[in-house]
Order: structure tokens, then C-alpha cells, then sequence
């Protein structure tokens, strides 16, 4: 990243669809990068402090961007902040969740124009960016720290793990809440060893966004793992030394071939 100039005065807070959302305190300051072309674009201040930001990026829709900065709580909703890089300024918006605020997760995944964010009352929440509209939808099992919503063939997904199990739901209509166990994979699938034993876990990271593969995280290990053949078609080791890291995100880059428009 050493083409970026701020790259050692900010952090990494976000990443979508192959973007990278920086941003430094002091003062404060937002840019938008892409590894890719090389280009990166600052961002004015928004009006307000920012709580959570989050970026929002579709490639395959448009070229352009949003980045979202909740900069208040209340009862059932947020006071947000959006910038839209099409029209280069901020715009203020106060959105209704549609359920307790308290209930929210941080854990949210941008998709089809609208955030969908995870909630531990066992729902997850899409947010129109365009009407700021919220839709509550139910989900077949419960949220915990490992959950992640994400799409695969433009559906939605729920991937809920309990350590040494992963299963996969569908969302069967866009506008429903009926959902379909898609896959369940146990750890055995996973990590090929004689010596496996309850303490070898796994994390779900990310859903292929076009075929049955789900990137996890296994001991010291990035794994791309086809969901069909039930078996790693890719791993990337990061070695042994990494054995005291904890992994909080990851974000990944193999899916770069409509990003050449952005940022141009």
C-alpha cells in the first residue's frame, strides 16, 4: 500500500467488494482506496462523530460509492451520516430499525443497494440506502460473535457456527422469510488429521459471491473450501507463529475484475 500517503498515519476500518475505507482521528479524515487501480479519493469531514462507519460498494451496479458513519443512537434506530461519492457531499438521514437498538450487532454486509445487518434477537435488518427504508426478516438460528450474513448467486446467506460445525441457510424469496439449510460441514471436512480433537475450531469469513466455495479460517490457515466436493480446493498457511494471533477480519480480494472503473 505504499502508494497511498496516509497509509501509516490511518487504519483499515472497512473493505468492500475490493475497496478499502481509511480513516485517521486526529484530525479526522476519511479516504476511499483501491488496491487495484492504485487510486484512492479523500473524503470531506462529515458534520457529526462518528460511532461506526461502514462502506458500501457494488461494482457490478455502479461505479460509485457510499460511505455510512452512524453518529447516534436511539430507542429503535440510528442518526446516520451518508456520503455518495456520485454527488460528493454528506447527507443526514434517521433510520428505524424496527426492533430495540440494544439487539444490534456490528456485524453488517452491503448487498443489492442496502446494508444487512445481524441482530442478537435472532433477525436480520436490511437498510435501503436509497428510501432508508428497514425490513426485519427472522433467521433460522441464533446470532452469536461468529455469525455472518453475506450473497452467493445473489441470495442471502446466514452461516452460523458452534466451533466444530457450520451450516449455511438460504433465504428461499428476497421478500420472504422462509429460509433453506443449504450445507452443514463439521470440522472433520475441514482439517484432514488423525490427531483432531474438539479444541481444532474454524471460522466462517466469506461467502464466493458465485460458486459454493466459503473462505474460512482454520488454525494458522486461510482455506477456500468447496461446499459441494466437501473439500479445500485453496489454502494460504501463515505459518506457526501466528499461533498466538487472534483473527477479529479478514478481507479478501479475489474478485477484482470489475473494479477498473472506479477510482479510475
Amino acid at each position: 500500500m505504499g502508494f497511498f500517503p496516509c497509509h501509516d498515519t490511518s487504519t483499515i476500518i472497512d473493505s468492500c467488494n475490493g475497496l478499502l475505507l481509511y480513516y485517521a482521528s486526529h484530525p479526522a479524515a476519511f479516504h476511499v482506496v483501491n488496491p487495484t487501480t492504485l487510486r484512492w479519493a479523500a473524503l470531506p469531514a462529515p458534520r457529526g462523530r462518528t460511532l461506526l462507519s461502514v462502506l458500501a460498494f457494488d461494482p457490478c451496479a455502479s461505479p460509485h460509492y457510499k460511505v455510512v458513519c452512524f453518529t447516534g443512537w436511539l430507542p429503535r434506530g440510528a442518526s446516520i451520516e451518508v456520503f455518495d461519492s456520485e454527488a460528493g457531499a454528506w447527507r443526514d438521514h434517521e433510520v428505524d430499525f424496527g426492533i430495540d437498538t440494544d439487539a444490534m450487532s456490528a456485524t453488517m454486509h452491503y448487498f443489492g443497494g442496502a446494508l444487512h445487518v445481524l441482530a442478537y434477537s435472532g433477525h436480520v435488518i436490511r437498510v435501503d440506502l436509497d428510501t432508508m427504508a428497514c425490513a426485519v426478516t427472522a433467521l433460522p438460528a441464533p446470532v452469536s460473535c461468529r455469525a455472518r450474513a453475506g450473497h452467493c448467486r445473489g441470495r442471502l446467506r446466514f452461516a452460523s457456527s458452534d466451533r466444530s460445525r457450520l451450516r449455511i441457510w438460504e433465504l428461499k424469496d428476497a421478500g420472504g422469510d422462509e429460509w433453506a439449510l443449504k450445507h452443514e460441514i463439521g470440522v472433520k471436512n475441514i482439517v484432514a488429521d488423525e490427531r483432531i480433537n474438539q479444541a481444532v475450531t474454524f471460522l466462517f469469513m466469506a461467502f464466493h459471491p458465485e460458486r459454493e466455495v466459503a473462505y474460512l479460517w482454520a488454525p494458522w490457515k486461510l482455506l477456500a473450501f468447496d461446499m459441494v466436493e466437501r473439500r479445500v480446493e485453496e489454502e494460504w498457511v501463515f505459518g506457526s507463529e501466528k499461533e498466538g494471533a487472534h483473527l477479529i477480519q479478514i478481507w479478501l480480494f479475489p474478485f477484482s475484475r470489475h473494479l477498473a472503473s472506479c477510482l479510475a
